[in-house]
């Protein structure tokens, strides 16, 4: 009965009637509303503030890679000293944006932050704002 009654006062029954299902369920998600991120300028707290950053960060890192060029002659010259042995060939896999997205979202949720200072559930959160970016870094490398 109480069920009922929401759904015949509700404007949009098709909504309402998930929301209790959800209820129902247990399934219902909070907005994240507690994210926090360390950045440059300090704590971010501010959701478009920490858009902001991501945007930032992503932008910069090509710019970021090449420039620290020397590191990785050095990185690619350890390589060739461990494995001195020649390879016939080496395949590059095309890239897309699905394909990032599903990368993105198979590691399990952790709040806990990697050396980069960013979690996994960060990244699941943002994963449309970043799945784009992210695509043509990994092609334009």
């Amino acid at each position: 009965m109480y069920y009922d009654k929401q759904i015949d006062l509700s404007s949009n029954r098709v909504k309402t009637t998930w929301k209790i299902i959800k209820d129902i369920t247990g399934k219902t998600q909070s907005p994240v509303t507690n994210m926090k991120i360390k950045s440059d300028v300090g704590i971010l707290t501010n959701i478009n503030d920490i858009a902001k950053a991501f945007n930032i960060y992503f932008a910069n890192i090509a710019k970021d890679v090449n420039n620290n060029s020397s590191n990785m002659d050095k990185a690619w010259q350890s390589l060739k000293r461990s494995y001195p042995e020649s390879s016939s060939e080496m395949k590059l896999i095309p890239v897309t944006e699905i394909k990032v997205i599903d990368i993105i979202k198979s590691p399990k949720h952790k709040h806990s932050s990697g050396y980069d200072g960013i979690s996994n559930n960060i990244l699941k959160h943002c994963v449309n704002y970043i799945s784009k970016p992210m695509t043509f870094i990994s092609i334009t490398l």
